[in-house]
Protein backbone atom coordinates (compact mmCIF):
# COMPACT_ATOMS: atom_id res chain seq x y z
CA UNK A 1 0.00 0.00 0.00
CA UNK A 2 2.78 2.33 1.05
CA UNK A 3 5.67 0.88 -0.90
CA UNK A 4 9.35 1.24 -0.22
CA UNK A 5 11.41 2.56 -3.09
CA UNK A 6 14.85 2.68 -3.76
CA UNK A 7 16.83 4.89 -1.47
CA UNK A 8 14.16 5.03 0.92
CA UNK A 9 15.30 6.55 4.48
CA UNK A 10 12.54 4.90 6.61
CA UNK A 11 11.75 6.55 10.40
CA UNK A 12 9.62 4.79 13.29
CA UNK A 13 8.61 7.30 15.17
CA UNK A 14 8.00 6.16 18.72
CA UNK A 15 10.30 3.32 18.36
CA UNK A 16 9.29 1.73 21.26
CA UNK A 17 11.82 -1.46 21.83
CA UNK A 18 13.12 -0.77 18.11
CA UNK A 19 11.77 -3.93 16.25
CA UNK A 20 10.12 -2.13 13.62
CA UNK A 21 13.48 -0.30 12.89
CA UNK A 22 15.38 -3.65 12.85
CA UNK A 23 12.81 -5.32 11.12
CA UNK A 24 13.00 -2.68 7.98
CA UNK A 25 16.40 -3.07 8.14
CA UNK A 26 16.58 -6.42 7.49
CA UNK A 27 13.89 -6.85 5.07
CA UNK A 28 15.00 -4.07 2.67
CA UNK A 29 18.82 -3.72 3.32
CA UNK A 30 19.38 -3.25 -0.52
CA UNK A 31 16.26 -0.64 -0.87
CA UNK A 32 16.66 1.66 2.06
CA UNK A 33 19.67 3.75 2.72
CA UNK A 34 18.69 4.17 6.26
CA UNK A 35 16.39 2.67 8.87
CA UNK A 36 15.82 4.80 11.99
CA UNK A 37 13.53 5.27 15.32
CA UNK A 38 13.34 8.34 17.59
CA UNK A 39 11.93 7.07 21.11
CA UNK A 40 11.48 9.32 23.92
CA UNK A 41 11.13 7.08 26.59
CA UNK A 42 14.57 5.98 28.09
CA UNK A 43 14.08 2.25 29.32
CA UNK A 44 12.89 1.83 25.86
CA UNK A 45 15.40 3.63 23.83
CA UNK A 46 18.03 1.35 26.01
CA UNK A 47 16.48 -1.66 25.98
CA UNK A 48 16.49 -0.67 22.00
CA UNK A 49 19.95 -0.33 21.53
CA UNK A 50 20.56 -3.42 23.55
CA UNK A 51 18.30 -5.53 21.10
CA UNK A 52 20.40 -3.63 18.22
CA UNK A 53 23.63 -4.55 19.29
CA UNK A 54 22.47 -8.30 20.08
CA UNK A 55 21.32 -8.48 16.10
CA UNK A 56 24.70 -7.10 14.92
CA UNK A 57 26.64 -9.65 17.58
CA UNK A 58 24.65 -12.55 15.69
CA UNK A 59 24.87 -11.37 12.05
CA UNK A 60 28.22 -10.88 13.16
CA UNK A 61 28.90 -14.62 14.72
CA UNK A 62 26.71 -16.28 12.35
CA UNK A 63 25.95 -14.73 9.20
CA UNK A 64 26.49 -17.08 6.17
CA UNK A 65 25.96 -13.52 4.19
CA UNK A 66 22.33 -14.42 3.58
CA UNK A 67 21.15 -11.80 5.91
CA UNK A 68 22.24 -7.71 5.02
CA UNK A 69 21.24 -4.72 7.13
CA UNK A 70 20.38 -1.22 5.38
CA UNK A 71 23.47 0.98 5.40
CA UNK A 72 22.49 3.13 7.89
CA UNK A 73 20.63 1.75 11.25
CA UNK A 74 19.79 4.08 14.26
CA UNK A 75 17.94 4.64 17.10
CA UNK A 76 17.94 7.72 18.64
CA UNK A 77 16.55 8.99 22.44
CA UNK A 78 14.51 12.15 20.89
CA UNK A 79 10.93 14.04 20.84
CA UNK A 80 8.79 14.98 17.85
CA UNK A 81 7.64 17.96 20.17
CA UNK A 82 10.30 19.00 21.04
CA UNK A 83 13.09 17.94 19.22
CA UNK A 84 16.98 18.36 19.31
CA UNK A 85 19.19 19.70 16.39
CA UNK A 86 19.61 15.59 15.18
CA UNK A 87 16.22 14.63 15.79
CA UNK A 88 14.91 17.57 13.58
CA UNK A 89 17.73 16.68 11.06
CA UNK A 90 16.84 13.10 10.89
CA UNK A 91 13.13 14.15 10.20
CA UNK A 92 13.90 16.09 7.63
CA UNK A 93 15.57 13.52 5.60
CA UNK A 94 12.78 10.70 6.23
CA UNK A 95 10.88 9.57 3.12
CA UNK A 96 8.91 6.95 5.28
CA UNK A 97 7.91 7.28 7.90
CA UNK A 98 5.43 5.02 10.43
CA UNK A 99 4.07 6.04 14.07
CA UNK A 100 1.80 3.34 15.74
CA UNK A 101 0.30 5.86 17.76
CA UNK A 102 -1.76 2.86 19.71
CA UNK A 103 0.07 4.47 22.75
CA UNK A 104 -1.49 7.58 22.89
CA UNK A 105 -5.03 6.22 21.99
CA UNK A 106 -5.54 2.66 22.99
CA UNK A 107 -9.32 2.03 22.16
CA UNK A 108 -9.63 5.26 20.09
CA UNK A 109 -9.45 4.31 16.69
CA UNK A 110 -9.37 7.35 14.22
CA UNK A 111 -8.63 9.70 16.91
CA UNK A 112 -7.17 13.27 15.43
CA UNK A 113 -3.25 13.67 16.47
CA UNK A 114 -3.29 16.97 16.03
CA UNK A 115 0.06 17.71 18.31
CA UNK A 116 1.81 15.25 15.81
CA UNK A 117 -0.04 17.32 13.15
CA UNK A 118 1.54 20.25 14.64
CA UNK A 119 5.25 18.80 14.36
CA UNK A 120 5.21 16.90 11.44
CA UNK A 121 3.27 19.28 9.23
CA UNK A 122 4.28 22.56 7.17
CA UNK A 123 6.62 24.67 9.42
CA UNK A 124 6.82 22.00 12.04
CA UNK A 125 10.22 21.31 14.00
CA UNK A 126 10.10 18.13 12.48
CA UNK A 127 8.44 18.30 9.19
CA UNK A 128 8.93 16.08 6.70
CA UNK A 129 10.19 16.65 2.83
CA UNK A 130 7.92 17.16 0.53
CA UNK A 131 7.18 14.06 -0.98
CA UNK A 132 7.41 11.64 2.35
CA UNK A 133 5.23 9.24 2.97
CA UNK A 134 3.77 8.50 6.39
CA UNK A 135 1.71 6.23 8.02
CA UNK A 136 -0.42 6.52 11.48
CA UNK A 137 -1.73 3.53 12.90
CA UNK A 138 -4.76 4.45 15.01
CA UNK A 139 -5.04 7.92 14.30
CA UNK A 140 -5.45 10.46 11.78
CA UNK A 141 -3.95 13.22 11.20
CA UNK A 142 -5.35 16.71 11.67
CA UNK A 143 -5.90 18.06 7.62
CA UNK A 144 -6.06 21.85 9.29
CA UNK A 145 -2.71 21.92 10.59
CA UNK A 146 -0.56 19.45 8.49
CA UNK A 147 0.26 19.68 4.64
CA UNK A 148 -0.12 16.24 4.09
CA UNK A 149 -2.48 14.61 1.14
CA UNK A 150 -4.43 11.35 2.84
CA UNK A 151 -4.40 8.29 0.83
CA UNK A 152 -6.77 5.99 1.88
CA UNK A 153 -6.65 3.69 4.85
CA UNK A 154 -6.70 -0.33 5.46
CA UNK A 155 -6.97 -2.56 8.85
CA UNK A 156 -4.04 -4.32 10.55
CA UNK A 157 -4.96 -7.53 12.48
CA UNK A 158 -2.84 -7.20 15.50
CA UNK A 159 -3.22 -9.07 19.04
CA UNK A 160 -1.96 -5.70 20.45
CA UNK A 161 -5.05 -3.95 19.48
CA UNK A 162 -7.99 -6.35 18.77
CA UNK A 163 -9.72 -6.75 16.66
CA UNK A 164 -7.51 -4.69 14.54
CA UNK A 165 -5.66 -1.08 14.05
CA UNK A 166 -6.04 1.42 10.98
CA UNK A 167 -3.38 2.46 9.22
CA UNK A 168 -3.76 5.46 7.41
CA UNK A 169 -1.76 6.62 4.59
CA UNK A 170 -0.32 9.98 4.20
CA UNK A 171 1.52 11.62 1.34
CA UNK A 172 3.66 15.26 2.21
CA UNK A 173 2.45 17.62 0.02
Amino acid sequence: AVGVEKGDRFMDIGSGDGMLVLAASMLFPHYLESSVGVEIVSELHDRSLTFQSRLEKILENKNDGNIALCPSMGLDLGNVYEPNDRTAHLFSKTTLAVCFATTWSRGLVGRKLSRLSEALGTGGQCELPSGARLVTIDGVLDHSKDGYGYSGEFKLFCPDTTPFSIASLYTKL
